[in-house]
């Protein structure tokens, strides 16, 4: 199970990825 700051973690990861993706354009 993650706990908070883990899904806080991974979140805070795939808002990133997104944004390069989003700037790449």
């Amino acid at each position: 199970k993650i706990g908070p700051k883990g899904l806080k973690k991974k979140i805070d990861i795939e808002y990133h990825n997104l944004c390069k993706l989003y700037k790449r354009k």
